[in-house]
């Protein structure tokens, strides 16, 4: 059976590890959004918990979009 590495954050809701963990061989789960790091994603202590204490291996992201020209040119701080 392959397994998949998902990828989850607020937008897929309460997310249950325990009942996916047997099909999955990692998750990416969004740790923050937007233009700032102090945007932190809803879902994403309970993701990285959840990951942790199933010993699911656990990758981070930060989500970063621009709303036009200027904001793509602009590095985050």
């Amino acid at each position: 059976m392959s397994k998949y590495i998902i990828d989850i954050s607020y937008h897929n809701g309460v997310v249950d590890l325990g009942k996916a963990k047997k099909y999955i061989a990692g998750v990416v789960a969004r740790c923050s959004y937007g233009w700032s790091s102090s945007n932190i994603d809803k879902q994403w202590d309970n993701n990285a918990k959840q990951a942790n204490e199933l010993n699911i291996p656990l990758f981070a992201y930060h989500f970063c979009y621009a709303r036009n020209e200027e904001e793509a040119k602009k590095k985050l701080n």
